[in-house]
């Protein structure tokens, strides 16, 4: 079904062995134990503080620059609480995975194409994480603290430099996990 979107990036004999993609109805993962607070913390400050400037509160305006300066801070609040669950689900509903003999290829189709194709020879350990149900993620390398935590919440604009590229998400992911690990040991 989906193996027409990666035609012109197998070479030449490359075959995919598994294909896949993110399930969009995944919202939360467990770096929201602690994100989810946070926003609610966050927000209820900068609304308040937004509030109190305008003079919502019964106080009196403050400085019409005080409001000003709050906006950005209301904006990350708002991403933080409701935005970025948006956001993630759009990326997963615009992201494909392919496995073949030789690469782990990640397929992004949001603003442009962009291919990630990570060469299993070249990938020093396969991780996973896999939730009860089997789902869950692979990650192709070790993973940093950024990845680790935020690298499925909606957040991932905010890194900077090299990331562990992964399959979040999938559907059997330990069963994908060992097929992609059977296949970096032939290489």
């Amino acid at each position: 079904m989906y193996e027409s979107l990666f035609e012109r990036d197998l070479a030449r004999g490359e075959r995919i062995v598994w294909i896949g993609q993110p399930d969009p109805k995944r919202y939360l993962t467990r770096a929201d134990l602690f994100l989810i607070p946070f926003s609610l913390l966050w927000g209820g400050f900068t609304f308040y503080w937004e509030a109190s400037v305008l003079g919502l509160t019964g106080s009196p305006p403050g400085p019409p620059a005080l409001a000003v300066f709050g906006i950005p801070f209301v904006i990350l609040a708002l991403y933080f609480l409701v935005g970025r669950f948006f956001y993630q689900a759009w990326v997963k509903r615009n992201t494909h995975y392919a496995l073949t003999a030789r690469r782990a290829l990640i397929l992004r189709q949001l603003r442009g194409r962009s291919l990630d194709a990570i060469p299993l020879a070249t990938v020093p350990s396969i991780g996973t994480s896999v939730r009860p149900d089997g789902s869950g993620t692979v990650t192709f390398g070790p993973t940093g603290l950024f990845d680790e935590v935020y690298g499925n919440t909606g957040l991932t604009f905010f890194r900077r430099g090299v990331y562990t590229p992964a399959f979040y998400d999938i559907p059997d992911a330990q069963a994908v996990a060992a097929r992609a690990e059977e296949l970096r040991k032939q290489r």
